[in-house]
C-alpha cells in the first residue's frame, strides 16, 4: 500500500493572497505620492495589509496535515503532531450534535484506549487542541456559570497543568459525542464525509494486508 498525504484546505490561496497583498501595497505607495489620490492609496494599503496578514496566517499551517500509511494515521499541526496505529482506532465516524441529527464539520476518532495517545502527545500540542476544541466542549457540556471548562489548575489521573486539562476535555468530548480525537474540515482537502470514506477504506485495507501476508506465509507449498 502506498502512503497518502492530505494537504489542508486552510492553505489554499495563501500564495495568491501574498502576491495580491504585495501588489496592492506597491500600488498604494505609488498612488500615495499624489496628494489627491492619498485616500485611494490608504484604502489600497488597508486591503494590502489584510491580504498579507491572512496569507501569512494560512502559510503557518503545515503543507501536509494528514498522512495515511500502512502502519497508521499521522495528524500534523503547526504545534506538533500525533500518530495512531490503525489497530488503536476503534471507530471512525462523523460526530453529531446532542440532538443526534446535525453532523459537525469534523471526523471523529474513538480510541480503544487513550493512555498511549496521552503519553505521546506534547503539552504544546495538547494546549493548542485544548483551546481550538473549546467550542466543541461547550456544545457538549453547556455551562450556565461559565466555570465548567477544564483549567490548567485541575489535576486528573495523576496529571497536572495542561495535560490534566486536556485529559478532562477528552472525557467531556467522549461523553458528549462518543469520540476522543477530532479532525477539523480545515485540515482536509475534501468534505468530512469524503474524508471519512477514505479513512475507513484505507484502514480496512491496512488491517487486512498483514493478515493476508501471514496466511500466505503459513499456507503449505503446492505439491511438486
Amino acid at each position: 500500500m502506498e502512503s497518502i498525504s492530505i494537504a489542508p484546505m486552510s492553505r489554499r490561496n495563501s500564495i495568491t493572497l501574498l502576491i495580491c497583498g504585495a501588489l496592492f501595497f506597491a500600488l498604494s505607495l505609488l498612488l500615495g505620492q499624489t496628494p489627491s489620490l492619498k485616500p485611494v492609496a490608504f484604502c489600497l494599503g488597508v486591503v494590502a495589509c489584510s491580504a498579507l496578514f491572512f496569507g501569512i496566517i494560512k502559510r503557518q499551517d503545515p503543507p501536509t496535515t494528514l498522512k495515511l500509511s500502512p502502519q497508521g494515521l499521522t495528524f500534523q499541526h503547526r504545534k506538533g503532531q500525533w500518530y495512531l496505529p490503525w489497530e488503536q482506532i476503534q471507530r471512525l465516524d462523523l460526530p453529531k450534535l446532542i440532538d443526534g441529527y446535525r453532523c459537525l464539520d469534523f471526523v471523529g476518532l474513538r480510541l480503544r484506549t487513550t493512555e498511549p495517545h496521552i503519553a505521546a502527545i506534547t503539552p504544546r500540542l495538547a494546549l493548542a487542541l485544548l483551546m481550538e476544541q473549546r467550542p466543541l466542549q461547550q456544545l457538549a457540556q453547556p455551562c450556565e456559570d461559565g466555570n465548567c471548562t477544564p483549567t490548567i489548575s485541575d489535576s486528573r489521573n495523576g496529571l497536572t497543568g495542561v495535560m490534566a486539562a486536556y485529559v478532562a476535555q477528552l472525557e467531556v468530548l467522549r461523553s458528549g459525542y462518543g469520540f476522543d480525537l477530532y479532525i477539523p474540515r480545515s485540515m482536509m482537502d475534501r468534505s468530512p464525509k469524503q474524508m471519512l470514506i477514505l479513512l475507513k477504506q484505507y484502514r480496512e485495507q491496512a488491517l487486512i494486508a498483514p493478515n493476508t501476508a501471514k496466511a500466505t506465509a503459513a499456507s503449505p507449498p503446492p505439491p511438486g
